[in-house]
């Protein structure tokens, strides 16, 4: 490889920064899995780092050697990118290992709850720079060690098309652009390398076939990527749906749209804690606003089962006049499927946008017509008993049969989980008592803290009952698993705390800081009743029987980016036409959306210039190599003027006897061969041979005495020949 990277030269670093191309291309493909570019800078310096010591590793060691410094850079990479507070004076321990493996572990729980955007969760991160580290490696391996072109770029297509599958419609144009022209453009120059090393010793013009295919190859790639973005998009079907449909659960649809799944909608607005004004109600008292219920368990993950059907007016019986609560509200900031309301809606007085309803969960989300919850206004009635310590410890009695899944739990629940529910409720002989056992023991025993690991599967819930600190999700995750545990129907409900009074306007101002969990128990006769085991929170309405007085988050701060837990999640569910019922599966937490052009690329234009830019860099790099080499072939350095002397002699011997070199034979192999056919310029030609044979494989032992003995054998071949054929075409020429 060191005798490829000096016959190559200039080749090979354009073959190089072609490959770093690619792999800067599949990072940029990586934009349609999050919210934004802020997951870029760390991939782009492992990338880079990465090329830089294959290369390197590549020309000075062994390869046994380069294995070592793959390891040991990966290390050192990732602990001062993503995990520098792990390190001790620079270097990663034990400390740092602990904390990759959370995070891939926190990774791989999130990668279950959502699809893309999201937000770049450090676990997300490291995941990417490993897959991304030994991607270069073995490209940089593949390419320049065993000479492999396709090889080369299979393991960053698949990142790519990893990214094509789960990722969102922005950036789709720019992205397939960017990787199309850089895989083109590294096919080229890796071919023109193999070319100048492998085509030495077997062109009569050693020098030309590199050059014409760069030439060739540019030009090529160029009109097959202007064909694939002008063309393309004006075939048939290249705006209709997909023909075959990974994400389509298999109900009937036209179309479907992303969202938010509420669970890590929640988990990105608590640890963001963002003051942005989500929306705005005026009501005559507060109350939690709740979107939705979370009525399925499966160890790792709670999700909903839910039927959403077009509103009509009323939701649920009316309740006495006394427990009914009126409430118009203004959603400013909020863009989600999810409709705050108070539990439980009665009643739809005004809706700007058509909504639907799932009475199971007591949900409202809008309907499928609609882009989003951004900028409607609705006025709704909801149910608000309140109910005294004694009618919920009275509420005792069988529980209806469809309720009945709602205590099960997986069988991989963890026993640690049961025998603290079991410990806690000891001696507690209602449900009632037990629901107030847990929340307290929940309020007085654990701290709240949103700088922890996200979750809430099997290992995620035995952690937090181990470290005894979390955020509300966790706590009533949690809550809900153990009381089922116990055999009570528990779920968990998503939504906001009260928010702000703003005596200007009468109106409870909710911002994305007041987002909330909470659990829900049912008691027989009254229904799902709601508790409060999250420290430093308390429901406005529930005092007489929870014993906590209201309570939210009070601080404030501006938005900010996180790259410790937060994670957001997106979930797409098919559904039915307008005026049907709608279902979603776990862990689909959406319905349905208006049109397939809802996916529609939104590239901006600075994007799409960055990789044209990008383009024309390494064109221009092919240019100057093309030149360069040119220049070598008229006299930089000795070997190039022995091999241009080579060519010259063996294009006399083509003219004079119609023979060719042939890509089984060496230098000497031919000029044994042309000295049979012309015995006249035999010994000269074969002295030619063996110099040229130097020049192809050890230039450095030439000296400028072989280059002039190398020119007076050129003009011997040449004078000889052309002479030769000048009196053969003399007498062959036509008289008159």
């Amino acid at each position: 490889m060191n005798q490829q990277a000096r016959s190559g030269g200039s080749s090979l670093l354009l073959a190089e920064a072609a490959l770093l191309l690619v792999h800067l291309a599949v990072v940029a493909g990586f934009v349609r899995l999050y919210e934004d570019w802020s997951f870029a800078p760390d991939l782009v310096v492992a990338v880079v780092v990465a090329h830089v010591l294959a290369a390197l590793s590549r020309r000075w060691l062994p390869a046994p050697a380069a294995a070592l410094v793959a390891v040991g850079g990966l290390a050192l990479t990732v602990a001062w990118l993503l995990f520098p507070d792990t390190t001790t004076a620079g270097l990663p321990g034990t400390a740092t290992w602990d904390a990759l493996v959370a995070a891939l572990r926190d990774g791989r729980d999130t990668f279950r709850e959502v699809t893309a955007p999201t937000v770049p969760i450090v676990g997300f991160q490291a995941a990417t720079v490993l897959a991304l580290w030994v991607t270069v490696w073995f490209a940089d391996w593949s390419a320049f060690r065993l000479r492999a072109t396709v090889e080369a770029v299979a393991p960053a297509t698949v990142l790519f098309v990893f990214t094509t599958m789960l990722g969102s419609g922005s950036y789709r144009v720019a992205s397939a652009i960017a990787f199309g022209a850089a895989v083109l453009l590294f096919v080229v120059a890796h071919r023109a390398l193999r070319a100048r090393v492998d085509l030495a010793w077997l062109s009569d013009d050693p020098s030309r076939a590199p050059h014409l295919l760069l030439r060739a190859g540019v030009a090529t790639a160029a009109v097959a990527l202007l064909a694939g973005v002008v063309a393309a998009p004006l075939l048939p079907g290249a705006g209709e749906a997909p023909v075959v449909d990974w994400r389509d659960d298999g109900s009937t649809t036209s179309s479907d749209r992303t969202t938010v799944s509420p669970i890590v909608d929640l988990r990105r607005r608590l640890v963001n804690q963002s003051d942005e004004v989500f929306f705005r109600v005026r009501a005559a008292r507060s109350a939690y606003w709740r979107l939705t219920a979370l009525d399925r368990f499966d160890g790792d993950l709670w999700t909903i089962d839910q039927q959403f059907t077009p509103v009509d007016g009323n939701l649920a019986d009316p309740e006495p006049a006394d427990d009914l609560l009126q409430q118009t509200v203004n959603i400013v900031g909020m863009d989600d499927l999810w409709v705050p309301a108070a539990y439980e809606p009665q009643r739809v007085l005004f809706s700007s946008a058509n909504l639907r309803w799932d009475p199971d969960t007591s949900t409202l989300v809008i309907d499928e017509g609609d882009q989003g919850t951004a900028g409607m206004e609705y006025r709704v009635v909801s149910a608000l008993p309140s109910f005294t310590e004694a009618q919920v410890r009275a509420a005792e009695g069988p529980d209806p049969a469809s309720l009945q899944a709602l205590t099960s739990l997986p069988d991989s629940f963890p026993e640690l989980a049961r025998d603290l529910a079991l410990e806690v409720t000891d001696g507690a002989t209602t449900r009632y008592d037990k629901a107030i056992a847990l929340q307290n023991w929940f309020r007085t025993e654990f701290s709240y803290s949103t700088d922890v690991p996200a979750g809430h599967s099997d290992r995620a819930l035995v952690d937090f009952l181990q470290d005894r600190q979390g955020y509300c999700e966790q706590f009533a995750g949690s809550f809900a698993a153990m009381a089922r545990s116990l055999g009570i129907p528990s779920r968990v409900a998503i939504g906001f705390t009260q928010g702000e009074l703003d005596p200007d306007t009468d109106q409870y101002v909710v911002r994305g800081r007041h987002a909330h969990a909470w659990p829900e128990v049912y008691m027989p006769g009254l229904g799902w009743v709601a508790f409060e085991p999250t420290p430093g929170r308390g429901m406005p309405g529930a005092e007489a029987y929870t014993g906590v007085a209201p309570e939210q988050d009070r601080t404030r701060t501006t938005p900010a980016p996180t790259t410790t837990t937060s994670t957001t999640a997106a979930a797409t569910t098919p559904t039915a036409a307008s005026g049907s019922t709608t279902t979603t599966e776990p862990p689909v937490a959406t319905v349905a959306s208006p049109s397939s052009g809802s996916t529609s690329d939104r590239s901006p234009a600075w994007v799409v210039a960055g990789v044209l830019a990008a383009i024309t860099v390494v064109a221009a790099l092919a240019v100057a190599v093309v030149r360069s080499g040119r220049g070598r072939r008229h006299g930089h350095g000795p070997d190039a003027e022995i091999l241009a002397s080579w060519d010259r002699a063996v294009a006399a011997v083509r003219r004079s006897t119609g023979l060719r070199p042939t890509p089984a034979e060496t230098h000497a192999e031919f000029a044994r061969r042309g000295g049979a056919s012309a015995s006249e310029v035999a010994d000269p030609l074969v002295q030619l041979g063996d110099l040229v044979g130097l020049a192809a494989w050890n230039p450095a032992s030439l000296t400028d005495a072989d280059v002039r003995r190398a020119e007076a054998l050129r003009d011997d071949v040449r004078t000889t020949l052309d002479d030769d054929q000048r009196w053969y075409d003399r007498f062959r020429r036509p008289s008159g």
